[in-house]
């Protein structure tokens, strides 16, 4: 069984702060690298028993095959006097007495405190930067709304940032972005754009993602950008994923500072894996023992993936700094000066190239070796091709679980000063026209390829066309530029159906290239925009495609869809129309009350005001549309809205009739005074029948009438008061006098005229605006009042 690095060093303050670090996946090549937002390099979100670095994506569902399991940043040093490091483990746990070194997301203004806002991580893909700069370049200034994630990216001075994610960052770089006027300050408005590079703004990958994390007594920062390149015409860039690391300091200086990458390689099987390092190329890498990956892989309560190709290789690269040392150790080895790090400066000890007991590395062996005086600072650094080299090879001895630290020498780390460090993970295909370990010459000397195109000023789209015209966005089926409940309709009559794979096969939300297939849906749409992840085949990770890019929008969406037409098919409950202010009640959902109703699937929205109603609990039925294969099914929330949607798998046409779709519970809120009306109605519904056709639906609203008592006029009051001002419907009159009548005159003179009815009264059917209420007592004395009316 796989055996994860656990350790009382924690990469998130999950205990004292009760929340989880935030994970993505860099995606949209080759390989698929899953991360998080304190210091997971490489880390999945759920262990699976793979790795976090995987290759083929395609198969990434039945078949996840990896090459390395995770990778850490590491960072330590001395400041007055004391250990000070962000030191990251795999494990989710922190024991005392080193919960001071919690990683916590945000920037290291933050101290010791945790603020959910930074835990996230800001993701930016090239359709959104490419849009934004088509819509800049025709005429010099931005006419249509950036993307949500361009407005919210941390570039310096982000003025969008505080309405997105309720931030104000601190005044320094963060996330890189290119500045259109030079200003220093990001603005998409302005045609500003992230970018990893901002010498070089054609160069626009297709997905990149920011975040940053601080040590809560570390006075220091990492911020980390992660992003990669599709590529036609380049397969290493294809297979490569780049990081750039920045630290930052805010101690007075850090004295003997350290940064290292942990990494724990697994490549396809765990149990054939050696591992080299090259100071010639600042790499360490990994490749198999023997040609074919071991298969089955197979370990007590464990099963691996293994390659089903000849033997690929992955390095890891530091492009832009040399690197000092590696050291590797075999976690299954008995041996307690070289097992998994157990403390802050167990960590330190492995950056700064020695054993846990102190020990330096040495020449030879596993580089341990008490009686040796030929120190070292590279572990294997021998090519296997070499007979009387250094490696794993001519070790001769297999390790179960090899794992290590890849290391580079800081210095002093003054206050306020900033270091980046640039890394490559790349997955080497085998070169066939060599033998098995000479592949590795092969990959070392490929290595320098990937440097040059790192720091080359290409345009993005020489390497991979963007899509024009008929696109596909994973999970809009319906092609209308937003991913929503509507959207399940089109999977579920369309089910088995096959046609053309597209060259990635992905469900991020991105435009792809896809050849047509030979059917299309009643509404002449091709069914490829059905086929949410390009595999050929629609199938249940299609309807996987809606959830995961729900909410999801392009530069083309302008409405929802669906139908609000008034009638019967979709009503609710009975419910007294008055309810208190903190009153409890649940609604029933209900279709199909008065008549037979044939249908394959629907969809519909529900709407009701915040302001007045809290929403506790929804219960959706979901068996109703067939009771011998589960449907497929969508709810999701968002203020004020509730969005379900449900399709059969297979089979004809349902029959149905009095439907209970689902209950709704809510809370009257009790923070207002008055008398208002609301409305709780059906909005955007469709429904959709076996042989694809969509047609509408119908559906009738329900009004309510929520109060809270009108304040008790206190007798030593003696004023006049006309409330809640501005009103929407009812106003109240606070006051000793009996008012009997009022009158409303807009600027133009036109006047509405109500009864007044203990001091209360009801502007129905006003317009929204600014009015002069003139108010008559029962005596006939008049009062001029100012009233704004908002609809």
């Amino acid at each position: 069984m796989k055996l994860i690095l656990f350790c009382i060093i924690m990469s998130s303050a999950l205990v004292t702060y009760g929340q989880k670090s935030t994970f993505v996946s860099t995606y949209c090549n080759h390989v698929k690298a899953w991360s998080n937002n304190t210091g997971g390099l490489i880390q999945l979100p759920v262990y699976n028993g793979q790795g976090g670095l995987v290759i083929n994506p395609s198969d990434d569902e039945d078949y996840p095959v990896s090459s390395i399991f995770s990778l850490a940043t590491i960072l330590g040093g001395y400041a007055d006097g004391a250990l000070k490091g962000m030191f990251i483990t795999n494990n989710d746990y922190i024991v005392p007495p080193f919960n001071k070194f919690n990683n916590i997301p945000g920037p290291v203004e933050n101290g010791s405190d945790y603020y959910p806002q930074y835990n996230k991580i800001w993701q930016v893909r090239s359709w959104e930067v490419l849009a934004l700069i088509d819509d800049y370049n025709d005429n010099k200034k931005i006419d249509s709304k950036p993307s949500d994630h361009i407005l919210s990216w941390p570039g310096r001075g982000n003025k969008y940032s505080k309405n997105y994610d309720g931030i104000i960052w601190p005044d320094r770089d963060l996330a890189p972005f290119y500045d259109q006027n030079k200003d220093g300050i990001y603005d998409p408005y302005s045609g500003d754009y992230p970018i990893p590079d901002p010498a070089c703004p054609n160069k626009i990958p297709g997905d990149m993602n920011w975040s940053l994390y601080h040590g809560a007594n570390a006075s220091m920062e990492i911020q980390t950008l992660n992003f990669a390149f599709a590529s036609d015409i380049n397969p290493i860039l294809n297979n490569t994923i780049f990081s750039t690391i920045t630290i930052y300091n805010t101690n007075n200086n850090v004295k003997d500072a350290k940064f290292g990458i942990y990494f724990d390689f697994d490549l396809g099987c765990i149990k054939d894996d050696y591992i080299g390092s090259s100071s010639a190329t600042n790499s360490v890498y990994v490749y198999n023992k023997t040609e074919i990956d071991l298969n089955p892989c197979v370990e007590p309560g464990a099963h691996y993936n293994a390659y089903r190709e000849k033997s690929p290789m992955t390095s890891l690269t530091c492009l832009n700094r040399r690197m000092d040392g590696t050291i590797v150790y075999d976690k299954a080895a008995n041996n307690a000066a070289a097992t998994d790090p157990g403390s802050p400066l167990n960590f330190y000890n492995y950056i700064s190239n020695r054993w846990l007991n102190n020990v330096n590395l040495t020449y030879g062996g596993n580089g341990y070796d008490l009686n040796s005086t030929n120190n070292t600072k590279y572990i294997y650094p021998s090519s296997p091709s070499n007979p009387s080299g250094w490696s794993m090879k001519t070790l001769g001895k297999d390790f179960i679980d090899p794992r290590g630290f890849m290391n580079f020498d800081l210095g002093t780390l003054n206050n306020g000063q900033s270091i980046r460090l640039d890394f490559a993970m790349t997955y080497h295909k085998a070169d066939l026209t060599t033998d098995h370990f000479s592949r590795v010459d092969t990959m070392l000397s490929n290595i320098s390829l990937i440097k040059d195109i790192a720091y080359e000023c290409f345009d993005s789209e020489e390497h991979n066309e963007k899509c024009i015209g008929d696109c596909v966005w994973p999970g809009d089926t319906d092609h209308n530029g937003i991913v929503n409940n509507l959207d399940i309709l089109n999977i579920g009559p369309a089910l088995k159906s096959s046609g053309a794979k597209r060259e990635l096969y992905a469900d991020f939300w991105n435009p792809f290239y896809s050849d047509e297939w030979s059917k299309n849906t009643f509404q002449n749409l091709n069914y490829k925009h059905i086929d949410c992840n390009g595999s050929g085949s629609i199938n249940q990770e299609d309807f996987n495609a809606v959830t995961n890019n729900f909410f999801s929008r392009n530069q083309t969406y302008s409405t929802w869809g669906g139908y609000n037409v008034e009638g019967n098919d979709l009503t609710f409950g009975d419910l007294e129309d008055s309810l208190k202010g903190g009153e409890e009640f649940e609604l029933e959902m209900i279709f199909a009350k008065n008549n037979n109703f044939s249908l394959f699937g629907m969809a519909y929205s529900v709407e009701f005001d915040t302001t007045l109603l809290t929403l506790t609990d929804v219960v959706f039925e979901k068996r109703w549309l067939d009771k011998k294969s589960p449907p497929n099914f969508v709810l999701e929330k968002e203020k004020g809205k509730l969005h379900f949607g449900i399709v059969k798998n297979l089979g004809v046409n349902a029959i149905v009739h009095d439907v209970p779709l689902g209950i709704l519970k809510f809370r009257v809120k009790d923070n207002f005074e008055g008398k208002y009306k609301t409305l709780l109605k059906y909005t955007n519904y469709e429904k959709i029948d076996a042989d694809g056709r969509i047609s509408e639906l119908t559906a009738s609203n329900k009004a309510l009438v929520v109060a809270n008592p009108i304040t008790t006029i206190d007798k030593e009051f003696d004023g006049f008061l006309l409330y809640p001002n501005p009103t929407i419907e009812f106003v109240f009159i606070k006051s000793k006098e009996v008012y009997v009548k009022a009158e409303l005159f807009d600027v133009l003179g036109v006047k509405y005229e109500f009864k007044v009815e203990n001091n209360s009264f009801r502007a129905e059917d006003v317009p929204s605006g600014a009015y002069m209420a003139r108010l008559t007592d029962e005596n006939g004395v008049r009062r001029m009042h100012r009233l704004i009316v908002i609809k």
